[in-house]
């Protein structure tokens, strides 16, 4: 990455918003619970869309089938399936995320460059962030595919591909978040649009690097196969490649449109939380 600009002499509100990690461990796991329950809310009908395409046999008639009338109606009642389970998941996601994140980048050393520091504390929260959810977010996915409950043999299928999916993305997110809000000007009266942007390109980025592993955690969650994870995935793995490369991005379509904006939109809810509940932070 080229190096930042000179740095300008700016609040403690606009350093709160340029660093994700910055100020107390506690503020910022609150403040990533709730930025990403209230979008989650308003986005989850999406996020519903995307895992029936993306465990569907071919994107075309994925998108034929969930384009008919029928088809809507039967999927309707089902758009908020999994909400519960969903929001704790997503709401512990950030919390552990950006708490644990912070606590990491202040045992990294200061000589580090500050783009390393985020992606190491990125990826070591990620990794202990999956281990304990990754439960959670197989029962959501089960539910929304209107699938029975599986054993607790099944609870981490998929946990291969979601902890190289979550360390790398949560590396690439949180190095180029900050890097980017570091690096674009500060305009008073703007701040909620760089935070927009800056949210919705690092998601944007983050997720067409990971979104193969995305697929494949999916593809196994669904699945009711007692035997070890590793032989499953490198099954599933065998049977996607099989299809093409291009197997691993069915439901992009819905997904690029979703992740931008929710990307942007907790960006913003994030920072806003933060500022709201110790405007000194």
């Amino acid at each position: 990455l080229p190096p930042l600009p000179p740095t300008t002499q700016r609040g403690p509100q606009s350093m709160s918003g340029r660093d994700a990690l910055s100020g107390p461990a506690l503020l910022n796991a609150a403040s990533g619970a709730l930025s990403s329950g209230t979008v989650l809310f308003l986005l989850f009908p999406l996020d519903v869309c995307k895992t029936h395409i993306q465990t569907a046999g071919h994107p075309v008639s994925a998108t034929q089938t969930l384009s008919s009338a029928t088809a809507l109606r039967k999927l309707a009642p089902q758009l908020y399936r999994g909400l519960t389970p969903a929001v704790l998941e997503h709401s512990l996601n950030r919390s552990v995320l950006f708490g644990l994140g912070t606590v990491i980048k202040d045992c990294t050393p200061k000589q580090w460059p500050e783009t390393a520091r985020d992606a190491a504390s990125g990826a070591g929260a990620a990794i202990v962030k999956t281990t304990c959810l990754h439960p959670v977010d197989t029962i959501k996915c089960r539910w929304q595919l209107g699938q029975a409950k599986c054993g607790l043999h099944g609870l981490y299928n998929g946990f291969v591909p979601a902890t190289a999916r979550s360390a790398g993305g949560m590396a690439i997110w949180l190095s180029l978040r900050n890097y980017l809000e570091r690096a674009m000007p500060e305009n008073r009266g703007s701040e909620a649009v760089r935070h927009f942007l800056c949210g919705a390109t690092a998601s944007v980025v983050t997720d067409l690097c990971t979104f193969p592993f995305d697929t494949l955690k999916k593809n196994l969650q669904a699945t009711s196969n007692a035997s070890g994870v590793y032989s499953k995935s490198r099954s599933m793995a065998s049977h996607l490649w099989k299809g093409g490369f291009w197997r691993f991005y069915h439901g992009y379509w819905v997904r690029l449109v979703m992740v931008g904006l929710k990307g942007a939109m907790e960006n913003v809810c994030y920072v806003a939380w933060k500022g709201w509940m110790v405007p000194d932070a």
